[in-house]
């Protein structure tokens, strides 16, 4: 790859396949509405799951997010994601980029 296209790809806001992650939350924009309703839900039930088909968004709302948006609001919450992998087994994630 030459320089041009290096200097396209590192300055291009979208992440393509791969979810946005928290480093990239100020990139990160159009789901608002959602993120205030889910983080509404977490105040008042201190737990939400999210689920969609594949390539919805899921990741990115929480980690570009959600994650952003409750750290702000909660500065010295503890809070836990899980993610499910193979054979269904939910574990912690402990690095959210």
């Amino acid at each position: 790859m030459n320089e041009k296209n290096e200097n396209i790809y590192s300055n291009n806001p979208y992440p393509g396949i791969r979810s946005y992650t928290l480093k990239e939350s100020h990139l990160f924009f159009g789901r608002e509405e959602q993120i205030f309703d889910l983080t509404q839900i977490l105040n008042n039930n201190h737990f939400v799951a999210i689920t969609g088909s594949s390539g919805s968004g899921k990741s990115s709302i929480v980690k570009a997010g959600i994650i952003p948006k409750f750290i702000n609001n909660n500065p010295n919450a503890d809070f836990i994601v899980f993610k499910i992998g193979r054979a269904h087994v939910w574990t912690p994630v402990t690095e959210y980029d």
